[in-house]
């Protein structure tokens, strides 16, 4: 009996080791944009091609990063600027300021601009 004890014992403990799992490390932590800055996607719910926007201040078209269109962005880390979204190609009829991941763009962005953060 004790012999059987102690492998019920060994067992749980083996089950409870094998369950619990392990705290990922911060480079495996889930995110849309794992990188400095900004990603859009040419399709809703952070899907389709991905695009990392260059740092360059101003306007520019979503065409110039290999997109027709962004149906969704997302912040990255460390970028010190802001991303503003637009429906038309001249930065004119703003849509959004990405503060936070936008699953779902209504209506798309055609362009976006970046500008420096204050401080």
């Amino acid at each position: 009996m004790r012999n059987a004890a102690k492998l019920l014992a060994g067992s749980l403990i083996t089950a409870a080791m094998t369950t619990s799992g392990t705290v990922p490390a911060v480079a495996d932590a889930p995110g849309h944009c794992q990188q400095s800055g900004y990603c859009v996607f040419d399709e809703t719910s952070f899907n389709g091609n991905k695009s990392v926007l260059p740092n360059a201040l101003g306007c520019h078209t979503t065409s110039t990063l290999g997109i027709s269109a962004a149906r969704s962005a997302a912040r990255g880390f460390g970028d010190g600027k802001a991303l503003a979204l637009y429906s038309d190609t001249q930065c004119s009829h703003r849509i959004t300021t990405v503060t936070q991941d936008h699953d779902s763009l209504d209506p798309a962005a055609l362009s976006y601009s970046l500008t420096n953060l204050p401080g």
